[in-house]
């Protein structure tokens, strides 16, 4: 029996033109997918920034009053750090506390120099994040720093109204949010 070269290199070209195709959705499709993802850590950390500001502002004039808040904390942030705004600039800022989570214990140096520096932002994302500055955020007295570690994708925090600032702490521990 008589093979068809002719034929025998068409199968092969549609072999290889499919082939290639194919190659290329998949590769189309994952750089689809990845910037969805992408997009959507984006979006969640647009939304948890917008949601602090609007609730630290919100309860800073109201005297007194507090309220327990959560905020959803996008997974690729693992803690989140407050600096009250009257230490921002002074020179001789150092952090007292003691972490034992490696990824805030590292991030220590970089918010240190941040509050020494003057730059104005008291709201640190660690590991990755924009920092962001809310002026009427205090802290406890005595306190130099305040973090969160995220529970099952968020932070709870006790927010009181000062009058014309407010004031964040950790909820007692045995208060859910």
């Amino acid at each position: 029996m008589r093979r068809n070269k002719k034929a025998d290199i068409q199968q092969v070209f549609v072999y290889a033109v499919s082939v290639i195709i194919i190659g290329l959705i998949l590769y189309f499709g994952y750089k689809a997918v990845a910037g969805f993802i992408n997009t959507e850590k984006q979006v969640s950390f647009v939304q948890l920034k917008t949601d602090m500001e609007r609730k630290i502002n919100g309860i800073s004039g109201e005297y007194e009053a507090f309220e327990l808040d959560s905020f959803l904390v996008p997974p690729n942030i693992k803690s989140i750090c407050f600096v009250g705004v009257d230490s921002i600039g002074d020179q001789g800022y150092s952090v007292t506390s003691f972490f034992n989570d490696t990824g805030t214990k590292n991030a220590i140096p970089l918010i240190e120099d941040s509050v020494k520096s003057g730059v104005k932002k008291n709201i640190f994302f660690i590991p990755e994040g924009e920092p962001i500055y809310v002026d009427k955020l205090k802290l406890e007295q005595g306190k130099d720093l305040l973090c969160f570690l995220p529970s099952q994708g968020k932070i709870c925090v006790k927010l009181k109204g000062l009058g014309d600032s407010a004031q964040i702490t950790a909820p007692p521990a045995n208060v859910k949010c």
